[in-house]
């Protein structure tokens, strides 16, 4: 079993969510100052 492997739907998965945080907090902290 490898477990450092990453299927290409979890790689997806992450990206997408990371691109969703950032999104989010982003304008955020951009309103902030």
């Amino acid at each position: 079993m490898k477990i450092k492997s990453f299927t290409l739907v979890e790689v997806v998965i992450v990206i997408s969510l990371l691109g969703i945080l950032i999104a989010i907090i982003v304008p955020a902290l951009q309103g902030h100052t």
